[in-house]
């Protein structure tokens, strides 16, 4: 029998086979010395922008995460909480191998004495996720519309329509029979998942205005949008492969500039891992200091 220690580093190197396996692919399939031209010559302003409005997505996302965290009977301060998210972002893309993000927030959290229950902290951070992929699989049915990929069909459109209205009302019953405890803060995290995800396409769209691309505006977002869903899905490290994988199928089925197609997923990835570096300097000291500032709500709220 395989041991949890041993499964773990399996699935570590599943991870890193798939990534390496798929970006292996991706490369050998494009003009190389073309992708490396256009990521030297993006215009590093809009880059910035782009960078800047990926950490205000990550922001607001912070604040959501909390919303889930008081239906458990926590209250984080903003500041410790996004400090946390950091973290556990700096987990999810540079330690793998160790534990993922989400699990060691709630590691941290417990370490640090708050009261609130490992099975409500373990089912919020997962509701911030499902949450956000919600609004992902929305957007991408609204941006999937406008794209080149839809074919001039009635039908079609009509299909895409039904399945973009069913998806919130889905996920509340979703919540409602599995987590009723945070039915309270279903409006509340809906509206910021939008305004996360709003943020991750503004920072796509600097990012587009970066490498100059001016057409195919509606499919590349529509190739991001698909592309943050197979990123959701972790069977490669950080989404690596992934990305670039969506974006190789999709401008090969469009005609669209394969090299530049593949900056622009490499460049994303970058923002990402910029973002994300960011954890790391909070890593060392954040247990103390949530335990020095977290203060939990009156038991009653904490119960199952």
């Amino acid at each position: 029998m395989i041991s949890k220690k041993n499964a773990r580093v399996l699935r570590l190197v599943l991870k890193i086979s798939i990534t390496l396996a798929a970006l292996f692919f991706v490369f050998r399939k494009i003009d190389f010395s073309q992708f490396l031209e256009t990521i030297a010559t993006i215009n590093i302003w809009y880059y910035l922008a782009a960078l800047l409005t990926f950490h205000v997505s990550k922001i607001i996302s912070s604040f959501r995460l909390n919303h889930f965290y008081e239906s458990t009977g926590l209250k984080l301060d903003w500041k410790t909480n996004l400090k946390l998210y950091y973290v556990g972002m700096f987990y999810n893309l540079f330690l793998p191998g160790a534990v993922s993000g989400d699990a060691y927030k709630v590691y941290i959290l417990k370490q640090a004495g708050v009261e609130a229950k490992t099975k409500k902290l373990v089912s919020a951070t997962f509701l911030d996720r499902v949450s956000g992929m919600a609004f992902l699989v929305i957007l991408a049915f609204i941006f999937l519309l406008s794209s080149s990929f839809v074919p001039d069909a009635q039908l079609f459109y009509a299909v895409i329509v039904g399945l973009a209205i069913l998806v919130l009302p889905c996920y509340y019953l979703f919540v409602y029979l599995l987590f009723r405890s945070f039915t309270t803060k279903y409006w509340i995290t809906n509206g910021l998942s939008l305004l996360v995800q709003l943020g991750q396409v503004g920072a796509a769209w600097f990012l587009l205005m970066a490498l100059s691309q001016h057409t195919h505006l509606m499919d590349y977002l529509t190739m991001f949008m698909l592309s943050s869903v197979a990123v959701f899905i972790p069977f490669t490290i950080g989404g690596v492969g992934a990305r670039e994988t969506v974006f190789y199928f999709g401008s090969e089925h469009l005609g669209i500039n394969q090299p530049e197609a593949i900056a622009f997923a490499s460049l994303f990835f970058s923002i990402s891992a910029l973002t994300a570096l960011t954890g790391l300097v909070f890593t060392y000291f954040i247990d103390k200091e949530i335990a020095e500032k977290q203060v939990s709500l009156p038991k009653e709220n904490n119960r199952e």
